[in-house]
C-alpha cells in the first residue's frame, strides 16, 4: 500500500485493525493471522489492492489477446475466471498467477482448478502443467452460479 502512495497514518490505522483479532466462541479465544475481515468496509479495497500487482503480471504477460483484448479476469474477491483466446496465452495467464502467488504467499486449489477451450482442439484438452501445479480439462465451468460452455 506504501508503493501506491498511501500515507502514514492510513497505514498505521489499518494495520493496528487487523493487528489483534479474535474471535470469541464459546469462551475460547481464536486469533487470526491472515486475511481481510469479512464483511468489513475496507475488506473489498484491500482486496484489490492486493490484487492489483497480479492484474498487472497478468497484462505484462500477455498485453492483448485476440478477441478478449485486454479482458483477462473476471474476478469477484476470490472466485476468480482467466479468459484467454488459446492454450499458449492461458499458459502464460497461469505462470503469471502462480508467479504471483509464490511471491504473495498465496496458493492455487488445484482440485478446485479447471480450464475449458472454446472451439477446442484436441490437444487442448491435455491438462495443463506450471509450477507444478496441474489444471485439468472441463467441458464446462461453473461461475458464480452460471455456467460457462
Amino acid at each position: 500500500m506504501k508503493s501506491l502512495g498511501c500515507g502514514r497514518t492510513l497505514l498505521y490505522a489499518i494495520k493496528n485493525m487487523y493487528k489483534c483479532t479474535y474471535n470469541v466462541l464459546n469462551s475460547i479465544k481464536i486469533s487470526t493471522s491472515s486475511g481481510v475481515r469479512q464483511g468489513a468496509p475496507t475488506s473489498c479495497l484491500l482486496f484489490i489492492i492486493y490484487v492489483d500487482k497480479m492484474i498487472k503480471m497478468i497484462k505484462e504477460a500477455v498485453p492483448r489477446d485476440g478477441f478478449l483484448g485486454s479482458l483477462h479476469v473476471l474476478m469477484l474477491m476470490d472466485d476468480t475466471v482467466i479468459m484467454a483466446t488459446n492454450r499458449e496465452a492461458c499458459l502464460r495467464k497461469l505462470d503469471a498467477v502462480l508467479e504471483y502467488c509464490e511471491e504473495y504467499g498465496m496458493e492455487i486449489n488445484a482440485k478446485k482448478t479447471k480450464f475449458f477451450v472454446i472451439n477446442s482442439e484436441p490437444r487442448d484438452k491435455i491438462p495443463l502443467q506450471a509450477h507444478e501445479k496441474k489444471i485439468d480439462y472441463s467441458k464446462k465451468y461453473l461461475y458464480l452460479g452460471s455456467w460457462f460452455t
